[in-house]
């Protein structure tokens, strides 16, 4: 049995649950012929269902299947839902925001490419004598 820490359901996790829990209460069946023939025991569906536990995609697609709803539909309702949770910041806004990285259209203007003389000298600086550190010598 893994010893890590388990995550914490994030609201998304838990508007899942709530959701699936209407779609459970709706059928004929109980928690726990749900949980079986998804493959899951009836208290990891409990705790799924009630948002004290994170489904695993696979257990969120066999209890779809099971009670026969759309996966997609679920967590579409699911982000709708939750759609105020704190969401992590895409890296590519991050660095635009923070460092004012230009659009791409026009990044070739913004640098100089260095002619192949400049190149060959710093290449060269430092192999004679002259150009070596007066504290080298």
């Amino acid at each position: 049995m893994p010893t890590g820490a388990q995550p914490l359901p994030s609201r998304l996790s838990q508007e899942v649950g709530r959701i699936l829990g209407e779609a459970v209460a709706e059928r004929s069946a109980t928690q726990a012929d749900i949980a079986i023939a998804a493959g899951m025991s009836p208290a990891q569906l409990s705790r799924a269902l009630s948002g004290k536990k994170v489904f695993t995609i696979d257990q969120l697609d066999s209890v779809c299947s099971v009670l026969d709803v759309d996966l997609i539909d679920v967590i579409t309702r699911a982000d709708i839902a939750s759609r105020d949770r704190i969401r992590p910041v895409l890296a590519g806004e991050l660095i635009q925001g923070r460092f004012n990285v230009p659009d791409t259209e026009d990044t070739d203007d913004d640098f100089e490419t260095p002619d192949l003389e400049t190149l060959d000298f710093a290449a060269k600086r430092g192999t004679r004598k002259a150009d070596a550190a007066p504290w080298a010598e």
